[in-house]
Order: structure tokens, then sequence, then C-alpha cells
């Protein structure tokens, strides 16, 4: 027979199970979603660079601008999301470690020593689409004459 303390924190570990898996899963999906996005950009703005060392055209800039401002949109919308889920995981874990069931992992994340000489990983994936955006507007100007 189960006390009804042992009937909680049985419950709390089939919950807390669950939930990880759920955030797990979310946390690998938008990781794979970041590596997608920034190699079908890299990809698709070296067929662009390709095209435009041949000719200038401001179409051709126009269309890599586009590209550099939708892929960082879609950085910065999936950074957000991978922030909540982080901190979903941190509460999760919280509450675990309070109750004696879990191990600090995401909290000990936190407590990394921070390097001032590079950027977040976030911050690197956003500065290559922001650095494209304005090579391509530079080559906007370069091609003025030449819309086609």
């Amino acid at each position: 027979m189960t006390t009804g303390a042992e009937k909680q924190a049985f419950i709390f570990g089939a919950d807390a199970t669950s939930q990880y898996a759920a955030l797990g899963n979310e946390l690998r999906f938008y990781a794979d979603q970041r590596f997608k996005i920034a190699g079908a950009f890299l990809i698709s703005n070296g067929l662009l660079a390709n095209v435009a060392k041949d000719q200038e055209s401001v179409g051709l800039a126009m269309v890599g601008i586009v590209l550099s401002y939708l892929c960082l949109s879609w950085e910065k919308k999936t950074t957000l999301w991978w922030g909540f889920l982080i901190e979903a995981l941190k509460k999760l874990e919280q509450r675990g470690v309070n109750e004696s069931k879990f191990v600090e992992a995401y909290l000990l994340y936190s407590l990394l020593p921070k390097s001032h000489i590079f950027v977040r990983p976030s911050q690197a994936a956003a500065g290559i689409y922001y650095l494209f955006g304005i090579a391509w507007l530079a080559f906007a100007v370069y091609s003025w004459p030449q819309w086609w």
C-alpha cells in the first residue's frame, strides 16, 4: 500500500518525465530547425553570389536582402521560443530538485563562466544574417544602374 506522499512522488515523477520528454522533443526540433535555416541560407546565398559575381544586378541584391531578412526573422522567433522552452525546463527541474528527485543540470548551466571575447551562438547566427544583408545592400548600391 502506498502512502499519499509516495503516490504524489510517483505522480510527480511520471508527470515530470512526460514533461521533460515533451520539452526535450521541442528543443531538438528547434535546434534542428536552426541548423536547417542556416544551411539553406548559406547555400542559397552562395548560389546568388555565384550568379552576382558575373553580373551586377539590383534585382539579385534585393532577393539577397529579402532572404537575409526572412531568415533573420525566423532565427529571432526561434531563439525566443527556445528561451521559453529552456525556462520551462529550469522551472520543472527546480521543482524536482526541491523534492530531491532531479539533479541540477539546467540551473548549473547559468553558472558557467561567461566569456567576453565570444558572442553567444544566437548572436553569431543573427550576425551572419545581418552581415549578408549589409553585403547585399552594398551590392545593390554598387549595381544601382543595372536593374536586371
